[in-house]
């Protein structure tokens, strides 16, 4: 029982390298390069974690502002929450107009600091892996962006099978399985769920996940 759960200890080190192993082979089957940071994981885990815009209060003043020259970058502050709302952190992120004259916007950087970022920093001393935080954060502002008619274009999808996540759920909750297990079993469904249409739009999520940086 000892060595099992010495089996299934997170060892961060070990993670990334399977994390960056998977990544070289789902890109090199379907053609896709995946960004560095993204952890499919995550990705799917973000589908229950809420975020609430708390500033600006008005999008549409914040974008007339950027059109008259007021300024440079839209800016939005969410308060995201654990499973459960038992715990709550502020995510800041910026969307930059693509080109000086160009109200075509995309997401630059980012500012938040959870358990599980600083768990990486501490460890590497910056963050190889986004956070299901900023997944989630990228699809409410694609909802803002739609509901205004800003020029944000989608970065992000949920896959629309949903057998995705009922088999992630069951992967997840499996003791059995270490972090690493958990990655493979996790990219496996991606491979085997995921409609064809469905991988222009993992490429296009993660080309933003590329140009984001974290401050």
């Amino acid at each position: 029982m000892e060595k099992e759960v010495l089996r299934r200890k997170f060892d961060k080190k070990s993670y990334l390298q399977a994390l960056q192993y998977f990544q070289k082979e789902f890109s090199r089957k379907y053609g896709i390069t995946l960004s560095e940071n993204f952890d499919p994981r995550n990705w799917l885990k973000s589908r229950y974690v809420e975020a609430v815009l708390i500033w600006p209060k008005s999008i549409r003043e914040e974008y007339e502002s950027f059109l008259k020259g007021k300024c440079r970058s839209l800016d939005f502050w969410f308060n995201v929450y654990s499973e459960g709302k038992e715990d709550l952190y502020l995510f800041a992120i910026k969307y930059s107009p693509y080109k000086t004259s160009s109200t075509l916007f995309f997401p630059s950087i980012y500012a938040h600091e959870c358990p599980y970022t600083i768990s990486w920093i501490t460890s590497f001393g910056y963050l190889p892996i986004a956070c299901k935080h900023l997944f989630a954060v990228l699809r409410e502002v694609d909802k803002i962006a739609k509901q205004e008619n800003i020029v944000i274009p989608q970065s992000f999808f949920y896959p629309r099978n949903e057998s995705i996540f009922y088999q992630f759920e069951k992967i997840e909750k499996d003791r059995k399985l270490s972090p690493e297990e958990k990655l493979k079993e996790t990219f496996k469904l991606l491979e085997e769920g995921l409609y064809i249409n469905e991988l222009p739009k993992l490429r296009t999520l993660n080309r933003r996940l590329k140009f984001l940086r974290k401050v």
